[in-house]
Formats: structure tokens, sequence, C-alpha cells
């Protein structure tokens, strides 16, 4: 297929000087629009997760950032321009994949954290893309030990 157009990875968008919704609106709608020349009808790639663990490789520059309320209105953005072309988007990987220090395609990372600690960061990206009417929420295996 050859390859689409390159943008920076999420963390670019969301550092402190950025911060611009209007541009993970944009690059969403680039995407949508290749995706759909393409014949693609559905966008696998969309990271929610809080980068919450600087040691945390896996997520890294995948993530917007480590600020919430960002973090969700930036992936709202995106869901939303894809949306706009008829691409079915995902939001992943729920329940957070930010405060681990394992790759959960190698292994199970466990979170020690109590409920109401996931309300107030984690759970937060998926819940507002869901009350947007995201398409779907991906899992990923996890442990989450109190």
């Amino acid at each position: 297929m050859g390859q689409g157009t390159c943008f920076s990875e999420n963390m670019a968008l969301g550092l402190r000087y950025t911060k611009n919704l209007e541009y993970a609106y944009k690059i969403g709608e680039i995407i949508g629009e290749e995706f759909h020349k393409l014949g693609i009808n559905c966008n696998l790639a969309l990271v929610v997760d809080i980068n919450s663990n600087f040691q945390n490789l896996i997520i890294n520059l995948r993530s917007y950032g480590n600020d919430c309320e960002l973090v969700s209105n930036m992936g709202i953005n995106f869901f939303k321009s894809l949306k706009s072309k008829n691409i079915i988007s995902t939001a992943k990987h729920f329940p957070g994949h930010g405060d681990t220090n394992m790759d959960s395609h190698i292994g199970t990372p466990i979170i020690y954290k109590i409920l109401e600690k996931l309300e107030q960061l984690e759970l937060i990206p998926f819940i507002n893309p869901i009350n947007c009417e995201i398409h779907m929420i991906r899992q990923h295996m996890f442990s989450y030990q109190m």
C-alpha cells in the first residue's frame, strides 16, 4: 500500500506549548481521508492512556501526556474527525496502560491502585469518549490489585 502521511507522535501534540486540540482533529481528518481512499474503515490506533509512569517505555510517546483532561480531549477530537470521514475508531488500552512497567503483549502488567484512583485518572480518557459515542474500546490484559 505504500506509506501514508507521517505525523509526530501523540506526545508532541500534548506538549506544554502545543496542546492544540485542532491539531488532533486535523491529523485524524487526514488519516481518515487516506483510510477512506484505501477502502479501510477502521482505525485501531487511538491511544488514550495517561503517561503517568515515565519509566513506561510501552506507552511513552504514544500518549498525549499526563493530564487526563488533555488526553481525553485530544482523543475525542481525533475520534470525531475520523467519524466525520466514516471511519470506525477505538480507544485503547482500557482500563489504562500508562502506569505500567511491562509490555502487555509479552506479559501481564500489574497495577496496584484502588478503584477511586483509577476513576480520577486512568478511566477519564475512556469515559469521556464513551459519552461522545466512540465506536470501540480495546482492552488489554492487566491485573489490578489493591
